[in-house]
């Protein structure tokens, strides 16, 4: 132990707090060294002059305003747990092994809250698909078969979703013929051959 360490357990030696271990080479430096010697008998004599000092009580304001601060510090320390076992008077949390209590309250918060997360959106995934009717386009008349729209799907026979269009922002071909989204109807599009249309000499 160097003169420095042995200054810093000059409060612990007073206090007989050092381990065994500690106390050794404390003890041992102390023999040796007579500089740390003489700085620690006026260590001992400072203590023992401010003990014999009189004890002066503060004044009320002083009193009230470390009060306030004391309550500050202590309510900006707690926990949230802390916050909710005060709340609740829930002895649980001020029980022995409290780190414990917190994790499986932890857990157990988590849990439900992942539970009725997941209920929820379950059951409004499935009122919305109870509820809402797949929408397919309605039979169109032979003579508006020609839309442009109409004639770009190829001539295939399918079910097209309408609602599907309109989000994409094709559905104005189809309100031009008075289809809206929403309706229930199987439909069949008109088989087109372009073989014998002419394309004047295009592709």
């Amino acid at each position: 132990m160097n003169c420095l360490e042995a200054v810093e357990n000059f409060s612990a030696h007073y206090e007989d707090s050092l381990d065994y271990r500690s106390l050794k080479h404390f003890e041992e430096h102390m023999a040796t060294c007579l500089e740390c010697q003489r700085e620690y008998d006026q260590f001992c004599l400072s203590i023992k002059v401010s003990q014999e000092l009189p004890q002066i009580e503060p004044s009320p304001a002083f009193l009230t305003t470390l009060e306030h601060k004391l309550e500050g510090n202590e309510r900006e320390s707690l926990t949230i747990w802390d916050r909710i076992s005060r709340l609740f008077n829930i002895p649980l949390i001020n029980m022995p092994h409290s780190n414990i209590a917190r994790r499986v309250f932890t857990g157990a918060a988590l849990l439900l809250l992942v539970a009725a997360t997941t209920t929820i959106v379950f059951r409004d995934n499935l009122f919305h698909q109870e509820t809402q009717p797949d929408a397919t386009v309605p039979v169109i008349p032979s003579e508006k078969a020609e839309s442009p729209l109409i004639r770009g799907i190829g001539g295939l026979s399918q079910d097209i979703d309408i609602n599907e269009l309109f989000r994409l922002g094709m559905g104005s071909e189809f309100s031009s013929i008075g289809v809206s989204p929403l309706m229930q109807q199987n439909y069949t599009l008109k088989q087109v051959s372009y073989s014998s249309i002419s394309t004047g000499g295009g592709l």
